[in-house]
C-alpha cells in the first residue's frame, strides 16, 4: 500500500506539471498573434520555445546476478533548446534475491526484498530536435542518494544511474547502469520503459 500511495503522487506530480506545462505555451502563442492588418501574413511556420517543461514518467527492472525487481521513476524540470534537459528525480526500486534452501528454514522465508527510494538530479543530452524528427537518442546520468524502506529501513547511501537511451514520440526507452553506495557497492543493470509530456 505504501508503495502505491508514494507511486500515485509521483504521476500527480508529473500530469500537474504537464498542464501548468500547456497553460504556459498556450498562453504563449496567444500573446504572438498579430493583429490583422489586411496584408497576408508570411513566414507563419511555428518553432518551439527555447525552454520548456517536461517531464516523464518511467517503470521497468533493475537487475544483477543474484536477482532483480520492478522500478517506478518521475522527473520534472526544464528542456533546453530541444537538447539539454534537467531535473529534480524521485523513485522507488525493489530488488529481490532468492534465499538456497538450505538457509530458508533458517531465515523463515524464500526470497530477501530489498526497496529503496532515490532522490537527486537527472540530466540528459538530447542527440538531437524533436522539432525535426520523432526519433530522439539521448545519454541520461542521475545523481543523487537513498534511503531504505521496509527491510532496508535504516540503510542510506550514495545512488547514481548512467545510460543510453531513445524517445519516440511520446514513449522513452533506456538501459544502463544502476548503483548504490553504502560500505560497498551494489551494482546492477536497469531496463525501462516510460512516457514523457513535452509539449
Amino acid at each position: 500500500m505504501k508503495k502505491f500511495i508514494i507511486f500515485s503522487v509521483i504521476c500527480l506530480f508529473a500530469f500537474a506539471n504537464d498542464a501548468v506545462a500547456q497553460f504556459v505555451n498556450n498562453k504563449t502563442t496567444t500573446t504572438q498573434k498579430k493583429a490583422y492588418t489586411g496584408v497576408p501574413q508570411t513566414n507563419s511556420t511555428s518553432t518551439k520555445p527555447n525552454i520548456v517543461f517536461d517531464s516523464y514518467i518511467q517503470t521497468g527492472v533493475i537487475f544483477n546476478g543474484d536477482g532483480a525487481g520492478p522500478i517506478a521513476e518521475c522527473s520534472l524540470g526544464v528542456k533546453f533548446y530541444e537538447h539539454l534537459y534537467l531535473a529534480p528525480y524521485v523513485a522507488i526500486h525493489s530488488h529481490f534475491v532468492g534465499i538456497p534452501k538450505e538457509l530458508q528454514d533458517y531465515y523463515d522465508k524464500k526470497v530477501f526484498s530489498s526497496c529503496y527510494i532515490p532522490i537527486g538530479a537527472n540530466m540528459r543530452i538530447l542527440l538531437a530536435k524533436q522539432s525535426k524528427t520523432h526519433i530522439v537518442p539521448f545519454i541520461e546520468s542521475t545523481f543523487g542518494g537513498f534511503f531504505g524502506i521496509e527491510e532496508m529501513k535504516g540503510y542510506k547511501g550514495f545512488f547514481c544511474q548512467v545510460g543510453l537511451g531513445v524517445d519516440i514520440n511520446r514513449l522513452s526507452l533506456g538501459i544502463g547502469y544502476n548503483g548504490l553506495v553504502k560500505n560497498g557497492t551494489a551494482n546492477m543493470g536497469y531496463i525501462k520503459i516510460g512516457i514523457t509530456f513535452d509539449d
